[in-house]
């Protein structure tokens, strides 16, 4: 058999397994795992992890934390081929805890090549300076200011994806639960929920509370700031507010504390 036989059957091939990722293709999953630092780390590494990233040809977000937790060290680690700190990370705003992100794989012709990555697999991982005090924690989110959320494949397909952010905290989390070390205990019943979800916390002293409610993609659902007394406070949050069923974080803030919950609405 000659070798244009042979081209020709592996350039079918190369289009049957195209076709097949396409049809069976899923939402990209990107992930900040939450981790408590010890409190004498001065280090900590922050890893955005990827699923179901099949192919893709281009990718963009905002990454966005608390700059009085985590300074910006290095980009310690490149999942892709090809990446370079000073053209796919910017950092004009790395002091206020922004940074924003931007590949896109020229190289790649329409139906064929894109880059895959083993489940679990960084994208790519951030070197942090930990210079928050003990029990202050941060989320560690993806925003779509300034740069817009996209991700694409190498069949110019515009795809879905879920944001999970991640909670880094100095120190154990247990602890800002705890009463006896915690200006605030945060509660949420029922959860899941259907029609209604019920948040309880607790202040030792009266404060602004800043609550903020973000979707699986790191969209604020709705924002508010309210000032609550000392003691034990309520707050019900009903189904309409919610765009669709699924899963949400709560974030409450005050000057002395943040906490988050996530929530599960079901139909």
């Amino acid at each position: 058999m000659n070798k244009n036989f042979f081209h020709t059957i592996s350039f079918i091939l190369t289009l049957l397994l195209a076709s097949s990722y396409s049809l069976t293709a899923q939402a990209v999953l990107l992930k900040v795992p939450s981790s408590e630092l010890d409190e004498n780390q001065s280090i900590a590494r922050v890893d955005v992890l990827a699923d179901s990233f099949i192919r893709i040809t281009g990718v963009q977000f905002t990454l966005k934390w608390d700059p009085t937790v985590l300074e910006f060290d290095k980009v310690a680690y490149m999942g892709i081929i090809g990446l370079d700190d000073n053209v796919n990370f910017g950092l004009t705003d790395i002091d206020k805890g922004i940074m924003t992100f931007y590949w896109y794989d020229e190289t790649s012709s329409s139906g064929v090549n894109g880059v895959t990555l083993r489940n679990g697999t960084p994208l790519f991982s951030l070197d942090m300076k930990v210079i928050g005090a003990l029990h202050s924690y941060t989320l560690v989110e993806f925003v779509g200011d300034p740069t817009v959320i996209e991700m694409v494949n190498a069949d110019d397909v515009v795809l879905d994806f879920v944001l999970e952010p991640g909670m880094i905290s100095v120190g154990k989390l247990s602890g800002i639960n705890d009463p006896a070390e915690s200006s605030a205990k945060l509660s949420v019943s029922p959860n899941p929920f259907k029609e209604f979800i019920r948040a309880e916390f607790e202040l030792k002293q009266a404060s602004e509370v800043f609550t903020t409610m973000y979707d699986l993609k790191g969209n604020s659902v709705f924002s508010n700031n309210k000032f609550f007394g000392a003691g034990k406070n309520t707050m019900t949050f009903q189904k309409g507010q919610f765009p669709a069923p699924g899963s949400y974080f709560l974030s409450i803030k005050t000057e002395e504390f943040k906490e988050v919950k996530k929530l599960f609405f079901v139909e």
